[in-house]
């Protein structure tokens, strides 16, 4: 949506959300623990290791270092739930964590309580790899545009960068976030704590911008495109010949599908996954999100077809990382407290393996029309699915990294064991499923 209705939506939502975060913490589980792979796990030159069999220590808002003596692995879960990362090496630095959660780090008979460190201060912004980075530490971003003025109960959802403040511009959103959220200006010059960099107008390219016309931005430099550079999507007057301009000029680079409430076709969820993948492809190597329907915008509810729920919102999320998103955006704020509890669960989910999706996939291969991506770190595999349709159906997946460990299926207690490089299981329409098959 353009600049201009994003405000609208928050002026007139403030209210709303309020209740509907509300419910949404009430229904959210406890956060789960982050997982890591060769680019969020990094040696660097450090003190001497303190003495203790294991020991843990915040380093950035997204990382923590783990030392622990005796070999062997080290394994990293939400606090109070199972491990979901495995690192080794003794001592390693762990980015890709949530500086909103805490986690439980395991080494032989020893457990360590830490949270990464809360933005408090002055925080340097910058991207390798496709992965943004927080003080030279991966960090897996959870925006929301056009909140004000509480904060709280957003964070305690997993949300952690704030775009666009309709009461009081970037000074006031700082304020109110007191260090415990990030935050990207309407406009450089920008400073305070957690202020991470601007952004350039939204949907630039529907308004005519191109890479010369942009205003400036300084810091992390966001952009946010509208769905036209998709090679499905029509093209702007202006042709797609404009986006590589537009791109070269960011830091992190964004976009809006809204299948259901811009495109009013629920037949076109698979899209979410084709035109991140191509947007990928288009940022050469920067990290990418894409802004997730939470609510009516234009097109009928009708007799449900196109209605926003809890289901579509998780679907949607996960298509979207299964298409190679480094973040993920929520929009327009005000939605209802069924919706809330579907962002709690993303949260959760991002939470629990954020540091895995900011890693390489791996290959795999998903039987029509289930959507699937993989990750190998830490001697885990993992396999994550979704069915995009509104019909159940029953999908094989391969990957070579299937070597019969049984994969455990996170939140459903239950475990399915492939056999020569395969699995076969069962989704309800729209369902997500997430594998994992710890070190053996």
């Amino acid at each position: 949506m353009h600049v201009g209705r994003r405000l609208s939506y928050g002026l007139i939502a403030v209210g709303l959300v309020l209740l509907g975060v509300v419910a949404g913490v009430l229904l959210s589980r406890g956060h789960a623990a982050k997982q890591s792979a060769p680019p969020t796990t990094t040696t660097v030159a450090r003190p001497p290791a303190p003495a203790g069999p294991l020991t843990t220590t915040p380093v950035a808002p997204g990382a923590i270092r783990i030392v622990w003596k005796g070999g062997g692995r080290a394994a990293v879960g939400l606090a109070g739930e199972p491990p979901t990362i495995w690192v080794s090496g003794g001592d390693v630095t762990l980015g890709g964590l949530s500086f909103t959660a805490s986690y439980d780090v395991h080494a032989g008979s020893s457990t360590v309580t830490v949270s990464p460190s809360e933005p408090t201060g002055p925080v340097t912004g910058s991207v390798a790899d496709g992965v943004m980075l927080l003080d030279g530490q991966p960090f897996f971003p959870i925006l929301l545009w056009g909140q004000c003025p509480s904060y709280d109960p957003l964070l305690a959802l997993g949300i952690d960068v704030f775009m666009n403040n309709p009461c009081g511009g970037i000074d006031a959103q700082v304020g109110a976030l007191a260090g415990k959220g990030l935050s990207v200006a309407e406009a450089p010059g920008a400073a305070g704590a957690g202020v991470i960099g601007s952004y350039y107008p939204d949907e630039a390219d529907g308004h005519g911008y191109t890479g010369v016309t942009l205003p400036a931005a300084d810091g992390l430099r966001f952009l946010t495109l509208t769905n036209h550079f998709y090679s499905a999507a029509a093209p702007l007057p202006a042709g797609k010949a404009i986006y590589p301009g537009l791109v070269a000029k960011a830091d992190v680079v964004g976009f809006d599908l809204y299948p259901l409430q811009v495109w009013c076709r629920r037949s076109a969820l698979p899209d979410v996954a084709a035109a991140q993948r191509e947007l990928v492809r288009l940022a050469a190597g920067k990290p990418t999100f894409q802004w997730i329907e939470t609510t009516h915008m234009q097109c009928p509810f009708g007799d449900g077809a196109l209605a926003v729920t809890p289901a579509t919102v998780r679907a949607e999320s996960w298509l979207a990382l299964v298409g190679g998103a480094h973040g993920l955006g929520f929009f327009p704020i005000g939605w209802t407290g069924d919706v809330s509890g579907a962002l709690a669960q993303m949260g959760h989910d991002i939470q629990a393996l954020g540091p895995v999706l900011l890693a390489p996939a791996a290959p795999v291969s998903p039987e029509a029309p289930v959507e699937a991506t993989a990750r190998s770190y830490g001697g885990a595999f993992y396999v994550f699915a979704v069915n995009p349709t509104y019909a159940p159906v029953k999908a094989t997946i391969s990957a070579p990294g299937l070597d019969g460990r049984p994969l455990q299926v996170l939140g459903e207690n239950r475990t399915v064991t492939p056999a020569s490089g395969a699995f076969a299981d069962d989704f309800a329409p729209l369902a997500v499923h997430l594998y994992v098959a710890p070190p053996g």
